[in-house]
């Protein structure tokens, strides 16, 4: 009889956790996706302030094409998509030169991060959206990329992701 009332006590500690435990780190993670993507707009909209153009339109799909580049993120926008091959170097230059903004190159890494691990626990990775692996390789390459930082705890990065977001 024992047994039974310890089996059924284990069961119902099980569900309990995972109702309560579970659906608390789904909705964190949730949200954290959502100042992932919060993140990404408010770096394109930086993107869109220092880049010196007058054609407001290659801004747009310069800071976007720049912006994608660095999560490594496909687009299925097709004028986004030539633009891309028509100025690949001009993207690369542009990116190359966020290097010397230490800061923007933290909130790069640590957005990077919180994506994968959102993605990932999330189950929303699928070959579509997962970002590509040779942007991390980029990331480095360009120098944005800030080795050996400690990952964020959800607390932290949200509280870095709003920072920014005033300053933006």
């Amino acid at each position: 009889m024992n047994y039974i009332l310890i089996a059924i006590g284990t069961i119902m500690f099980l569900f309990l956790y995972w109702l309560f435990i579970h659906n608390k780190k789904q909705k964190l993670l949730k949200e954290i996706n959502a100042l992932v993507v919060l993140t990404k707009i408010k770096i394109y909209e930086e993107f869109e302030k220092t880049i010196q153009n007058n054609n407001n339109k290659e801004t747009a799909f310069l800071a976007g094409a720049m912006t994608n580049s660095l999560f490594g993120e496909k687009t299925d926008n097709e004028n986004a998509k030539q633009f891309l091959e028509e100025h690949r170097a001009e993207v690369d230059h542009e990116l190359s030169k966020i290097k010397n903004n230490k800061e923007l190159c933290k909130i790069i890494t640590q957005a990077y991060k919180m994506n994968i691990i959102a993605r990932t626990n999330l189950r929303t990775s699928t070959e579509e959206n997962v970002p590509d692996p040779v942007s991390l390789e980029k990331l480095k390459r360009l120098g944005i990329w800030i080795d050996g930082l400690e990952s964020p705890s959800p607390k932290t990065f949200i509280l870095m992701a709003q920072e920014y977001y005033k300053k933006v």
